[in-house]
C-alpha cells in the first residue's frame, strides 16, 4: 500500500483470476503514512453508492513457450471504444455497438484481419476471439469486493487473460433488465432471412465507462493527469485499455515466497468398469505393483484410468504421465464398522516434466469429492493424506472411508458413476528464491 500512497492514488483495485473459476475484485481506499485516506467517506460513497453490476470484455491465452523460451500465446491486448460511431446508409451517425453485427456476435466475436472485433468496437492485435459477458450484483456484492463466475479459466488451455470491464448503475440496469421480473434481460433482435439473432441489451449500452490502468507504475496521480491525453503528462491509458491477468491461486503467509505453478483435477471411477475396480477386492487383470517405484507396503494395487474430464494446468506435469492406484485398506478391530463404511487407499504418482529439487516445491491437497460420501479414516477427524516428494516426482497417499448405502456396494457404485466419479485435486507451489 505504501507505493500507491506515495503516488497519491485515491484508491486501489485488485483483480484476481482464480483457479477455481471466478474473477475476484476488491477495492480499498489508500491509507497514507499518517493514517489518513486520500478520499473522504463522502467521496467514496458518491463513487460506489449506485453500482449494480459489471460488463466485461476479455481474450484468453496460455503460457506455452517457443524454442527461445519466450511465451508464444499470451492473451491478446485490446482497447474497447464503446462510443465508436459511423454513418449508416442514410448518412445518420450511429453507434457501432448497436449494429446488427454486434447483435449477431452476441458474446463472442472473431478477431478480423483488420485487427478489430465486435464491429470495430474493439481494436486488438492477435488471433482468435474476443469474448464479453456481464454480471448483476447480488445483495452480498459491494464495490469493496465482488466475485463473478469465470468458468473459462477451468479450461486447461487458458492460464491468462486480458480484461477490460465497466461497472454499471441503476439507470443502465433499468434500461437493460426487467428489474421487477428476476432481473431477466431485455434483448435486441436482428432478423436475417430465416435466422433471428438475439443479444442482451446491456451489451449495447454506450454510456458505460470502461476500465484502464496508469501509463506507468512510476506515474504520480493528479486530477489534471487523469483528464489529459497528451503523452507527456497523461496519467491513464485510454479508457477500455485491457489489463493482463494470470491465473491466481490463494497463498497463505507461510508460502508467500512461492509461486503457484500448476494444479490438477484427476477423475477416476467415472464408468462401470472403473468404478468396479475401486469396489472389487481383487482383479488379476487389473492388478499392478509398485516394484519400479519401491512402494513400501508391498501390497497389490489396481491401476485406475483417468477420465477425459481430468484437468491439468501448468507445464510442470502432464496428465498422460500421472498414474492412480487403489486397494482396499483393512484395519483390525473394526468389523462392525466395515458393514457401513469401506476403507480405501488411493496412491497418485505424479512425475515432473523436468526435475525440481524437492525442497523447492510444496503440494497442497483438497479432500476428494464426487457422487459419494467420504469420511475421515478409521474413527479419526482427519482425512489421512501423505505426500512423498522426490526431485523427479511426488507420490500422494490418501486413505478414505466411503460410506456404503444400506450396506449395498452396488448402490454406492451407481451414485459414484452418476456423480462423475471421484475427483482428486491438488496444487503445486514452487519456491521463487
Amino acid at each position: 500500500m505504501d507505493s500507491v500512497a506515495n503516488k497519491n492514488y485515491p484508491y486501489r483495485a485488485t483483480l484476481r483470476l482464480m483457479s477455481a473459476g471466478t474473477l475476484d475484485l476488491t477495492m480499498e481506499e489508500v491509507e497514507n503514512a499518517d493514517g489518513t485516506t486520500s478520499t473522504t467517506e463522502e467521496q467514496a460513497d458518491r463513487f460506489s453508492d449506485d453500482i449494480q453490476g459489471v460488463v466485461y470484455y476479455f481474450t484468453t491465452g496460455d503460457h506455452t513457450k517457443d524454442a527461445n523460451n519466450e511465451y508464444k500465446n499470451l492473451a491478446p491486448e485490446f482497447k474497447v471504444n464503446i462510443n465508436k460511431q459511423r454513418e449508416d446508409e442514410d448518412d445518420k451517425t450511429v453507434y457501432n455497438i448497436k449494429s446488427n453485427e454486434n447483435i449477431r456476435n452476441n458474446t463472442s466475436s472473431d478477431i478480423t484481419n483488420t485487427d478489430t472485433s465486435f464491429d470495430g468496437v474493439v481494436t486488438v492485435k492477435g488471433e482468435g476471439k474476443v469474448h464479453r459477458n456481464y454480471h448483476i450484483f447480488s445483495d452480498a456484492d459491494t464495490i469493496d469486493g465482488f466475485q463473478i463466475p469465470f468458468p473459462k479459466i477451468t479450461n486447461p488451455d487458458v492460464t491468462n487473460i486480458s480484461l477490460s470491464f465497466a461497472l454499471f448503475d441503476s439507470l443502465s440496469l433499468r434500461r437493460a433488465f426487467n428489474i421487477d421480473d428476476s432481473d431477466e434481460p431485455k434483448q435486441d433482435k436482428y432478423h436475417d432471412g430465416n435466422e433471428t439473432y438475439v443479444n442482451d441489451r446491456i451489451f449495447s449500452d454506450h454510456t458505460l465507462n470502461f476500465s484502464t490502468l496508469p501509463v506507468s507504475e512510476d506515474q504520480t496521480y493528479t486530477i489534471v493527469g487523469t483528464q489529459s491525453t497528451t503523452e507527456s503528462d497523461a496519467f491513464l491509458e485510454p479508457l477500455g485499455t485491457s489489463i493482463r491477468l494470470n491465473e491466481f491461486n490463494p497463498l497463505s503467509k507461510g508460502v508467500s515466497s512461492m509461486m503457484f505453478a500448476g494444479w490438477a483435477e484427476l477423475n477416476v471411477g467415472y464408468n462401470e468398469d472403473e468404478a468396479t475396480k475401486i469396489f472389487s477386492r481383487r482383479g488379476a487383470d487389473t492388478t499392478e505393483y509398485f516394484s519400479d517405484l519401491a512402494f513400501p507396503d508391498g501390497q497389490a494395487y489396481k491401476l485406475l484410468r483417468l477420465g477425459d474430464t481430468s484437468l491439468v494446468k501448468g507445464d510442470l506435469i502432464s496428465a498422460e504421465d500421472v498414474t492412480i492406484y487403489t486397494r482396499h485398506r483393512q484395519f483390525s478391530g473394526a468389523a462392525q464398522r466395515w458393514e457401513y463404511n469401506k476403507s480405501y487407499r488411493f496412491v497418485i504418482v505424479v512425475p515432473f516434466t523436468s526435475d525440481i529439487p524437492k525442497d523447492k516445491y510444496t503440494v497442497f491437497l483438497n479432500k476428494p469429492d464426487g457422487g459419494i460420501e467420504f469420511h475421515a479414516w478409521h474413527n479419526t477427524t482427519e482425512h489421512a493424506q501423505k505426500v512423498t516428494k522426490e526431485d523427479s516426482h511426488f507420490i500422494i497417499e490418501i486413505d478414505e472411508e466411503i460410506k456404503v448405502q444400506n450396506r449395498l456396494q452396488s448402490n454406492t457404485k451407481e451414485r459414484m458413476i452418476e456423480g462423475g466419479g471421484i475427483k482428486f485435486k491438488f496444487g503445486i507451489l514452487v519456491d521463487l528464491d
